[in-house]
């Protein structure tokens, strides 16, 4: 977060981080100067499409690896981590990947 207090506009550490949301992997920092007053939104993540990239990947690595999505969120939860509800639309996409993988690979 210390990186977040330097304005990226004036370059002075005059900036008030505030986190607007977390989305299971994916953490977005508002950030406002108290010099120059303007704000710039931070994310730890790429999107594909409309999805964060790192909810995607462990979407993935849940079904690559052939875990239960269910044992799986619920451990991460255990562990304190950010977690998210299993997204079906990731599922889908994931699921419908490695099933053309398989009947590639067939042929």
């Amino acid at each position: 977060m210390e990186l977040l207090l330097v304005c990226t506009y004036c370059c002075l550490p005059s900036c008030i981080p505030v986190v607007s949301a977390v989305v299971g992997t994916l953490l977005v920092v508002e950030q406002t100067c108290t010099l120059c007053a303007r704000t710039k939104k931070w994310s730890s993540q790429p999107y594909i499409g409309k999805v964060p990239a790192g909810n995607l990947m462990l979407s993935a690595a849940i079904v690559f690896s052939g875990s239960q999505p269910g044992k799986t969120l619920k451990c991460l939860k255990f562990l304190g981590a950010s977690v998210y509800r299993y997204d079906r639309i990731n599922y889908g996409i994931c699921y419908s990947m490695t099933n053309n993988h398989n009947m590639a690979s067939q042929n």
